[in-house]
């Protein structure tokens, strides 16, 4: 009997064990109550950035290129994700694109999910400086226009990329492995845009419940030392 209970005990616990791994859990968010994330505060010619009343507001200022804000999450190549902000334009003309970046180890390698307060999208990216589209601008009616909040996502999940405006899936694609750990924000000309907040969901790994611990092998590739 006492066998029995042993296994009954021990095939519960890995029950336990691999549904954690499955599931996604939060392993970054910042909801700008401060600037812990060491986001770049800054005025000059070309940007402004604060941090106020629990939003990151940023400002591009030039009349040509983007701007781009970068914060490191530790994004797991390996890992299903999903990333989330709530965004929106604050002024300027809605002629050009604001959005998310993920999977960047600098502008010249990274990729773009953006949306327009006009009402359009589009997804793209740099690799080693050159530009591909990945999905061509198109009007979306899922888009709020106008200088209203609109929650964006990127989400990989079974060798697929999946976009989402608003809670609904506006595009998906073959998966593409990250270029680097950072995500952030974009901003295209004489534009000013709010966030809300920002998360990062990924897949537990390394967790061993048997002792309680964490692997060498998470540790690893979740950054930490």
């Amino acid at each position: 009997m006492t066998q029995l209970k042993n296994t009954l005990t021990l095939t519960l616990i890995l029950c336990l064990q691999l549904n954690t791994f499955g599931q996604l859990s939060e392993t970054f968010r910042d909801d700008f109550d401060n600037n812990k994330n060491r986001w770049t505060l800054k005025s000059n010619a070309s940007s402004a950035a604060s941090i106020k009343n629990g939003l990151l507001n940023m400002q591009h200022k030039r009349k040509s290129g983007w701007y781009v804000y970068f914060c490191d999450a530790h994004l797991n190549p390996k890992s299903d994700f999903y990333i989330e902000t709530k965004i929106k334009q604050t002024a300027g003309p809605q002629k050009d694109a604001f959005g998310l970046i993920w999977g960047a180890s600098s502008w010249k390698d990274s990729y773009y999910f953006e949306v327009s307060a006009a009402g359009w999208y589009r997804i793209y990216k740099y690799q080693k400086s050159k530009y591909s589209e990945i999905k061509k601008s198109d009007w979306s009616t899922k888009i709020k226009k106008g200088k209203l909040f609109n929650t964006i996502a990127v989400e990989r999940k079974n060798g697929k990329l999946n976009y989402y405006i608003n809670g609904s899936k506006v595009h998906s694609t073959a998966n593409m492995p990250p270029l680097g750990k950072y995500i952030g924000f974009s901003l295209g000309k004489e534009i000013s845009i709010s966030a809300d907040y920002l998360s990062v969901k990924q897949k537990k790994a390394g967790i061993n419940l048997l002792t309680g611990g964490v692997s060498k092998f998470s540790k690893k590739i979740w950054g930490q030392q």
